[in-house]
């Protein structure tokens, strides 16, 4: 693609969001730091795809169709186990609860918004604080 200036560039290239794009300009950088969607970024004339699929490492399997404005390439990661760890404060949790409980009330989930309501009265529960029963 051939533009009239790098900013008419990055528009361009972030609305259509390429498979694979490569940078070939005076200061390949300045331009990357304005390119938000892309499967695949090579910088410079001597880093073609074929580079980027066979040797350096860049996956091959990346998103088609417009689709980097939403999701990104498959790699060795996409395969890994990952957890999420979170923690909030009672604050934060009180600023987030507007939020939370329009969310849960919108989605029919009021489990959900019943555990914050609870913790916003001071009336949590511990695994202690209840009583287990077995049934046989």
């Amino acid at each position: 693609m051939l533009a009239e200036d790098l900013e008419k560039a990055s528009e361009i290239a972030n609305a259509y969001a390429p498979e694979h794009m490569q940078i070939v300009t005076r200061d390949d950088e300045s331009l990357l730091e304005r390119i938000e969607h892309a499967g695949e970024i090579l910088l410079g004339q001597s880093t073609p795809v074929s580079a980027a699929n066979y040797t350096i490492g860049v996956p091959a399997a990346l998103p088609t169709g417009g689709y980097a404005r939403v999701t990104s390439g498959i790699t060795a990661e996409t395969f890994l186990k990952r957890t999420s760890i979170a923690r909030t404060s009672p604050g934060a949790l009180a600023a987030m609860a507007p939020a939370i409980l329009a969310l849960a009330d919108h989605e029919g989930f009021p489990a959900h918004a019943a555990a914050v309501r609870a913790r916003l009265d001071g009336r949590t529960t511990t695994a202690s604080d209840q009583e287990v029963k077995h049934h046989a």
